[in-house]
Formats: C-alpha cells, structure tokens, sequence
C-alpha cells in the first residue's frame, strides 16, 4: 500500500491521495493547491499570477508515469567532462593531435614511436591544462579512453576542432551558445607544439 503524502508543516496537513475530497461543491480545495504546488516546487505565485499551465504540467509529470522525469543519481559531471555542442568531440581531436605529434617526434629522434611513450609526453605537456583527459596520468588510462575515440575522429582530428578564430557565419547553432564553448575550449585544450 503506498504511502500517504502530506504536505509540508508551513500549510495545514491534507492528504494528497485523497483527490476527491479535495473538491468541494465543484470549487477546488484551495489548502489541496497550495499542498500539491509546495510538493511539486511550484512557486505560489505562479497559481496567483494566474498561470495554471506550470501547476498542471508539474502535477502531469508528478502523477503520470510517462512524464515524470528521472532525477539524476551521483554528482554532477566535472565542467572539464562536459561535452559541447559545436565541437562535441574536441577534447578527443586533440588527444590525437598530441599523440601523432609526439610518435612523430619520437621517430625524429631515432626512439620508439610506440603510443605509450607518446601518453606519457602528452601527460607531461597537458599538466595544469582543465580539459577531459587532465586526471589521467598513466599510459593505461590513455589506452582505455583511446579505445573510446570514434574511427572519424583519429583520421581527421582538425575537422573536429574549433578553428584558431571564429567567424560566425549563422547557422543551426545560435552564436550565444557558439561564442561561450569557443572560448572555453580555446582556454582548457593544451596547444599542438611547435615542430
């Protein structure tokens, strides 16, 4: 049997279950409302400004199983591990950008152009940088996320990057949500090292 839900101390106990009781000669119960909008984090003046519309929707999705909306378990994603919008796959470009500089780098120098070697230089380089891959310090940890990279995006990872300027030229993406990302990537991705 579920459990009955009364409304906060503030406001005079009524029983939420009891639906019917809450009308009384055809006017609704006004103590019901009031309950009902506490409950669903409705502001009370919303039902006095004469706005039914969020109360309704939020006793819809309180009540009807096809709307409620699932609440978020565990903490909040890191600002450094949320995905963008324009440039969903940015940090994953230059993940590879760095690693085909430093196999590069490692042949220039008569070494191994193993990628191990090269997870450990692009550790090195992107030390104090907030972007995706900052917390990871160990060749391994390289390799799992690297598993993760679309096939797309290690052939051509510059496609997949913000260009060195942004020039807006319109588009499906309103430039208030544009500019922001370009310039929060251009702030968190570590630089390709000069060769």
């Amino acid at each position: 049997m579920p459990k009955k839900q009364t409304a906060p101390a503030s406001t005079p106990a009524v029983d939420l279950d009891k639906r019917g009781a809450a009308y009384s000669a055809g006017k609704l119960d006004v103590r019901y409302v009031v309950a009902l909008a506490k409950r669903c984090n409705i502001p009370i003046q919303h039902l006095i400004s004469g706005s039914w519309a969020d109360f309704a929707f939020a006793v819809i999705r309180e009540y009807v199983p096809a709307f409620m909306v699932a609440r978020p378990s565990g903490s909040r994603k890191k600002p450094h591990q949320e995905r963008g919008i324009a440039w969903p796959h940015a940090h994953e470009a230059r993940l590879v950008q760095l690693v085909k500089h430093f196999q590069n780098e490692n042949i220039r120098l008569g070494l191994a152009r193993t990628r191990p070697e090269a997870f450990k230089k692009v550790a090195k380089h992107s030390n104090g940088y907030h972007w995706k891959y900052k917390d990871l310090k160990k060749p391994g940890a390289f390799a799992q996320e690297w598993k993760k990279i679309p096939a797309d995006v290690k052939e051509n990872p510059s496609r997949f990057l913000p260009p060195p300027q942004l020039r807006y030229r319109g588009g499906v993406v309103p430039i208030e949500i544009v500019q922001p990302e370009f310039e929060r990537l251009q702030r968190v991705l570590p630089p390709v090292p000069p060769t």
